[in-house]
């Protein structure tokens, strides 16, 4: 198998030898067949004892990968296609090119630190059914069981101002009470409170 370069010059060498025609009216010629693209054609010089040779230069055109090759020779007026063979084309100097990672130094860690807050979860609260006008006691005594029932804990939660507000503001709101009658509340659960009998 033959080879030719896209980057260097070839030399093609080979003997001919001719019968019954003078060698210096007989022509030597190099078809390159490639597939799926053109063909190439090359003349030689044939000297005086039958030495061929054929300059081939760079077939910088041509895609690498495989073709045929055929000496065509032709003595007088007679067509001969004298010698066939497989070839291939290459480039003769290659670079290869590998990345190397450069590992950085190591970053030296500092320890960090997050602070999560979590907001203040107010009483979730189950509506209790519309009541009518209550009195003061009939107030107080309702309120007692709409903490029961909400699970709520009314000491500690007397205790901590924020969730005792909200609280007696949805209790407002569940019961229609006005400003007035949630402050008259207040202050009867402060008063039992402060007696302990809440």
């Amino acid at each position: 198998m033959q080879k030719f370069y896209r980057d260097k010059t070839k030399i093609f060498e080979c003997d001919i030898s001719v019968e019954g025609a003078k060698l210096n009216e007989t022509h030597a010629r190099l078809v390159l067949e490639f597939p799926n693209q053109r063909n190439l054609l090359f003349y030689g010089n044939i000297d005086a004892n039958g030495k061929c040779e054929i300059t081939v230069p760079p077939l910088k055109e041509m895609d690498e990968g495989q073709g045929t090759a055929k000496l065509e020779v032709i003595a007088e007026t007679t067509f001969f296609e004298s010698w066939s063979d497989d070839f291939t084309l290459d480039t003769s100097k290659k670079v290869t090119v590998e990345m190397v990672e450069k590992k950085a130094p190591p970053i030296e860690e500092k320890p960090t630190i997050k602070v999560i807050t979590k907001p203040k979860e107010e009483p979730v609260l189950e509506n209790v059914t519309d009541s009518p006008e209550l009195d003061d006691v009939d107030k107080l005594s309702d309120f007692k069981n709409y903490v029961k029932k909400n699970k709520v804990n009314i000491n500690e939660t007397i205790k901590d101002k924020e969730k005792y507000l909200a609280l007696l503001v949805n209790y407002k709101k569940v019961n229609h009470l006005n400003k007035k009658d949630i402050m008259e509340l207040h202050d009867e659960i402060v008063s039992q409170h402060k007696k302990h009998l809440i």
